[in-house]
């Protein structure tokens, strides 16, 4: 590491660093926005009438205004893996009503996990009410199992009253459990959500606003204040997302808060009661406190569910089809089970236990309230930064605890990482001090939430708010058998990693300035990984620079591997990567969301995770981290599993840039010496022999391509495929290229030929093909304006080009195989590639990249090369509408605005002939197909 300040090297130890550092005040305090919220305070006071006024009439503006800025409301992690979940609005709230961003009602269609001969346990579990220590030990006691495909549902109130609402926040999170909101989660996040939206908080500090009213929702002085202003951005994102109904057609049964009303059809049901309900008056209005003459709600539903002697009981009330629910809330009256209402508040918070029903075996577990120790009470916690300070000479590393600054010191052996104690007590911020007279140069502009029960903070990144988001995630259409083989914790999505590089620094010099030398533009040193939660370093790590065309561009991108001799674990088991600059996209999120399709349609690709990188503490930019897919390791980890005895078969990988030809699957000769070993590129091949060897079984597929007729295609799916089956999945390929035409994605196997791989799997004997790279999509990179390929149909992807894939041309040729590829289409933008799905997941992403591609776009780079003018402004723009720029004609979503659009109108075609207009249909191999692409 460079030259640490001699005061923070000279700590001998923690607890010496721990010691306040005595900054030099500024008329405006240490921390400027502290005494400021006083004098705010005292004025607010002086002209109460005022904000009152300004209050309402802020509530009634802001209440009309259905977008978070910046947050992003986000669904559960229980959500996404589940594509059976759809969110319902059931009725129409109060325009002005604090409810209109309530999400009414999540109805899980379809879940295996609730079929009663499922082995899956699912749990629901009454208020928790901020219990975290109870929280964990009832899950202790379960055993709970999420990936046994245990399910958690937590009935509403997480948070106030008990000591730990933020920790039981994040617990359920990390859970996987599904919740619904509870009147106390609700008052937080409305106070939560209009601080974001630029309210202050004042105002009435009732928990329990009623359904139309016009209140301004912020309280004065009460616990919610607290919770709201303490939570992070992916705290807020979680608990908004909560609904207000969860409902489960397959079991019959709806979760709820407090109750529903059993003669109200649910969309008239008001969320108000929903979340406070407890009784019902004589004449059936609900009530949340219970009087003389009034009948628990419970009561009346099991009346009428009871006197349904229907054939199809189902069918035949007002709440129909759902016969059970599930609720918290009524701590008073303990445990609850009738034959269709289940209460399981058994008041936790206030003494009892914290209880949990399994609803398929109506088993219990419970757990007592602890007398934990106050948690109040200020404890000793170590925290973490990841910054790289300008001037290391002259600056130092701190943390605000409240008014007190402790100084942090750097890590002997991870760079860039600062550590210290200080106390748990208030809220915090990371500030860089100046060493002559400790005044604070530049702190964070915004606080953390207080530590309370842990003992050390994650590693975080100066001047980003948060450590890992919960981000909208797209649904899995079609699943892998079983799970997905490139998932890894490396690519923890809701994050952004931290690569350090220590190199040689003359090597690295040189390694930039001949980035054109495949050879001699690498270099090997110590690369030191950091998430929000781990720490890994590698020795003899080599770093070399990447891409083909790309090397064109003042940022270019990269190549690791990790030696595995020396590191037989690898970073989570992965040794080669891809370092992808995403330099001539605007929006740097193309490649991810690429990757995202084809993790949603079950196709085996390169996963990857944003990455800020540094070269010897100096920053070359953000990135994205890609598994090297064209590497036997990947294959191995992938396919087999990470089988260590497993026999692997050969990888070859089709190239269009570096041959005389395209990777087209033409057949030219039945001998490996017929093909450009630059197009066919074996991997691990080392003579001829071995090539020859591993080429052999390709020539026979492409033979099979060439020599297939379409007129003797099975009219039978299943016999057409099974007729394909020894070469290739052709319903897996068939999604390949539906998502090819989907995304845009030109430089690939259709309209290029480029950019892919074929693994023959030694057991199968089938091909299966790898795409990689997905840079040049949605729109971005060809040199002319795409919108025929936008909004066109789909023969236009190829017309008019040379043949690129014979495999695509034979396939599109059969009449069954072009009826699979059109349902296809439509089956993956109806579920997935629409706007109202890809949005949510394009605005979750570019909240978590804002500040880093702001930060990307201040650097100078390490090469000279190409660069574009782009702006911090223009990341945001450019999501919306293209640049301007000769091969950047089309914003991100307005691609796939225009292609979803397209393929709802898109007509049935039939195959044809090579002079069948549309270009649907097999073309011959031409001489011509052997020239340069």
């Amino acid at each position: 590491m460079a030259d640490q300040p001699q005061a923070m090297r000279d700590s001998a130890n923690l607890e010496a660093a721990a010691a306040p550092v005595t900054p030099a005040k500024s008329s405006s305090g240490i921390l400027p926005s502290v005494p400021r919220k006083i004098f705010w305070l005292w004025i607010a006071l002086g002209i109460i009438l005022v904000a009152a006024v300004v209050g309402t009439v802020l509530g009634v503006v802001l209440s009309r205004t259905n977008s978070m800025k910046p947050v992003q409301l986000q669904d559960h992690p229980a959500d996404s893996d589940d594509p059976t979940i759809s969110i319902e609005n059931i009725g129409d709230f109060h325009a002005l009503s604090q409810f209109a961003n309530l999400t009414a009602m999540k109805v899980i269609h379809d879940d295996p996990r609730f079929e009663p001969n499922n082995k899956s346990r699912i749990f629901v579990v009454g208020d928790v009410h901020g219990s975290l220590p109870e929280l964990n030990a009832l899950v202790e006691k379960l055993k709970y199992d999420y990936d046994r495909g245990d399910r958690l549902i937590l009935a509403g109130d997480l948070v106030d009253k008990g000591p730990d609402s933020i920790g039981v926040i994040r617990r359920a999170k990390q859970l996987r459990a599904w919740c619904v909101r509870g009147n106390h989660d609700d008052k937080v996040v409305r106070l939560a959500t209009y601080h974001r939206q630029g309210a202050s908080f004042g105002g009435t500090g009732d928990a329990n606003i009623p359904e139309g009213a016009v209140h301004d929702p912020l309280a004065n002085d009460n616990h919610h204040i607290a919770i709201a202003s303490n939570m992070t951005d992916d705290d807020y994102s979680y608990l908004a997302s909560c609904p207000m109904i969860l409902a489960v057609p397959a079991i019959e049964s709806l979760f709820v808060h407090a109750g529903v009303h059993p003669n109200r059809p649910l969309d008239k049901q008001e969320p108000f009661f929903i979340m406070n309900m407890r009784s019902l008056t004589a004449t059936g209005d609900p009530v949340k406190k219970s009087s003389e003459g009034e009948v628990p709600w419970s009561d009346v539903w099991n009346s009428v569910q009871g006197n349904n002697t229907s054939k199809d009981a189902a069918q035949s009330t007002a709440t129909s089809p759902y016969r059970k629910v599930y609720y918290g809330h009524a701590a008073s009256r303990g445990l609850e089970l009738k034959n269709y209402t289940f209460g399981v508040d058994t008041g936790c918070v206030y003494g009892g236990k914290l209880t949990a029903l399994e609803i398929k075996t109506g088993d219990l577990t419970q757990v007592p309230l602890y007398a934990s120790p106050d948690t109040s009470a200020p404890h000793p916690v170590t925290y973490q930064v990841v910054i790289n300070t300008p001037d290391r000479e002259s600056e130092i590393v701190g943390v605000a605890v409240g008014q007190e600054v402790y100084g942090l010191a750097p890590d002997p052996t991870v760079p860039m990482l600062y550590t210290g104690i200080g106390p748990s007590s208030s809220t915090y911020r990371y500030v860089i001090l100046d060493k002559n007279d400790n005044s604070i140069i530049h702190f964070e502009p915004f606080e953390r939430p207080a530590i309370e029960h842990a003992n050390s903070t994650f590693y975080e990144t100066y001047g980003r708010p948060w450590n890992k988001l919960d981000l909208p995630e797209l649904p899995q259409l079609y699943k892998f058998e079983p799970k997905d083989p490139a998932a890894s914790p490396l690519y923890e999505d809701g994050t952004i990693i931290t690569l350090h590089f220590n190199v040689d620094e003359e090597q690295t010099q040189s390694m930039h300035e001949n980035k054109y030398d495949k050879k001699s533009a690498k270099v090997n040193g110590t690369m030191t990984y950091i998430s929000y939660n781990n720490v890994q370093q590698f020795q003899n790590v080599e770093l070399k620079v990447g891409g083909h065309s790309s090397r064109r561009w003042a940022k270019v991108p990269y190549k690791i591997k990790i030696p595995h001799k020396s590191a037989p674990e690898g970073l989570y088991r992965r040794w080669s990567f891809k370092l992808r600059s995403e330099a001539t996209d605007p929006t740097m999120m193309r490649e991810m969301l690429y990757n995202d399709l084809l993790k949603s349609t079950g196709i085996l690709a390169a996963r990857g995770v944003y990455a800020r990188m540094y070269i010897n503490n100096r920053p070359a930019g953000l990135f994205l981290l890609v598994d090297d897919s064209g590497s036997t390791s990947f294959i191995k980890e992938t396919i087999h599993q990470g089988e260590s005895n497993v026999t692997l078969g050969d990888l070859i990988q089709g190239d269009a840039g570096k041959g005389a030809y395209a990777a087209n699957l033409g057949f030219i000769g039945d001998t490996a010496e017929a093909y450009d070993d630059k197009v066919y590129k074996v991997k691990k091949a080392k003579t001829a022999e071995q090539k020859e060897a591993a080429m052999q079984p390709l020539i026979e597929f492409m033979q099979f391509i060439d020599s297939y007729d379409p007129e003797d295609a099975p009219e039978n799916e299943a016999m057409l495929l099974e007729q394909w089956k020894p070469y290739i999945d052709a319903k897996q390929f068939i999604r390949q290229m539906a998502l090819e035409w989907i995304g845009g994605n030109w430089d690939a196997v259709q309209y290029s030929g480029n950019n892919y791989a074929m693994y023959h799997h030694p057991t199968t004997g089938q091909y299966i093909t790898i795409p990689m790279d997905f840079d040049y999509t949605f729109g971005n990179g060809l040199e002319e304006d795409q919108r025929n390929l936008m909004t066109g149909e789909w023969p236009e992807f190829t017309a008019g080009r040379k043949t690129h894939s014979f495999l695509w041309e034979r396939i599109k040729a059969i009449p069954q195989f072009v009826k699979m590829y059109q349902d296809t289409l439509r089956d993956i933008n109806t579920h997935v590639s629409n706007p109202q799905t890809m949005f949510k997941r394009i605005d979750g992403l570019a909240y978590m990249l804002q500040r880093d591609v702001v930060w990307d776009r201040s650097l100078e780079r390490f090469t000279e090369g190409l660069t574009r003018p782009w702006s911090a402004e223009d990341f945001l723009g450019s999501l919306e509408h293209g640049s301007g720029q000769q091969d950047e004609q089309i914003g991100l979503k307005e691609w796939i605005s225009g292609k979803s659009e397209s393929i709802m109108n898109m007509q049935d075609l039939s195959p044809s002939g090579p002079d069948g207009g549309l270009g649907v249909g097999f073309y011959p191999f031409k001489e011509e197909d052997l020239q340069r692409a």
